[in-house]
């Protein structure tokens, strides 16, 4: 145990310290690639996970880079490009969070500053939330990224122009759905990182997943983190979209109507680095007077998959 410790410990400093002239070169004992644990996402999930991790040999420091499988789509690419970027919190850590603790929430807000609606962050210049945060308004729309809380002095705004989906409304009521595409690109920083979206279409869920809730959508200066489960069960409405939605029950909480848009999220199992990734957003929620088993209805985000990779990268291959 003390031995694999200090593996880990050592591949990890490699990633700040890489020793680029001996990058690539071939090992004997490798039928792979030799190079530093920084360029090699097979090696990092392995010591994210506890696992061994093989070196080329023991003068250089470096593995032996298993090749990874090739990503199916788009949204896995970039998930891959993305998991150099270290999480400073745990997402999945229940309970409240100060403002600047959550990497890839944001606070939708109009041209007052007003707080309409959570957003999600999935790349350096879109943010994904609900498609009826904007019904009936045209006015101008911003970004609060780094916190979600204005008296934050991290806190910056960025301008932003909603793409709604086209076939909201009449032709597809269940795309609750809309990107917003930021007016400059961000830089990704420790406070900063997007999440990731599901790796395929019609995707299917484990039970237990986590959401982010504001208490009435109305002090931004704590967020709630909480147990949802999905289900297509009881009390969940028999009429639900069961493709394009997904029926969540909160566990020992609630969520209340005042969190549009705000991502429901698990753990990305086939990611390098065990990611998160955004199963759902909330579409409908429930006045608080409620009680608390009632249900919240999502967007699902894997039927969509689609429309998501053509807006937010329309040049990208595979």
């Amino acid at each position: 145990m003390l031995l694999r410790t200090l593996l880990i410990v050592s591949l990890i400093a490699l990633i700040s310290f890489p020793q680029s002239s001996q990058a690539d070169e071939l090992d004997k004992n490798c039928q792979y690639k030799c190079t530093t644990i920084a360029n090699c996402p097979s090696a990092r999930q392995k010591t994210l996970l506890g696992a061994p991790v093989k070196l080329c040999n023991t003068i250089d420091t470096l593995v032996c880079c298993e090749e990874s499988p090739k990503p199916k789509t788009i949204a896995e690419k970039k998930c891959n490009e993305y998991s150099h970027l270290a999480y400073l919190h745990k997402p999945t850590e229940l309970g409240t969070h100060v403002a600047n603790e959550v990497s890839f929430l944001v606070s939708v807000q109009n041209e007052k500053g007003r707080h309409m609606c959570g957003g999600t962050l999935i790349s350096d210049e879109y943010v994904m939330t609900a498609e009826h945060c904007f019904d009936n308004f045209n006015g101008n729309i911003s970004v609060l990224l780094e916190s979600y809380d204005k008296a934050d002095k991290n806190a910056f705004l960025i301008n932003a122009t909603p793409i709604r989906h086209p076939k909201y409304g009449d032709e597809d009521v269940y795309a609750d759905l809309a990107l917003l595409k930021l007016d400059q690109k961000i830089n990704f920083v420790h406070n900063i990182r997007p999440a990731c979206l599901p790796f395929e279409n019609h995707l299917r869920f484990t039970n237990l997943a986590t959401a982010w809730i504001w208490n009435n959508g109305s002090d931004l200066s704590q967020v709630h983190s909480i147990q949802v489960n999905l289900t297509d069960g009881r009390p969940c409405p028999d009429d639900f979209n069961r493709s394009a939605q997904i029926c969540a029950i909160p566990i020992k909480s609630k969520i209340c109507a005042g969190n549009s848009g705000n991502p429901v999220f698990q753990t990305h199992s086939k990611s390098i680095d065990r990611s998160y990734q955004i199963v759902g957003i909330i579409s409908q929620g429930v006045p608080c007077y409620f009680g608390i088993e009632m249900h919240s209805l999502l967007t699902n985000i894997s039927y969509y998959l689609d429309w998501i990779e053509k807006v937010v990268w329309p040049n990208e291959t595979l």
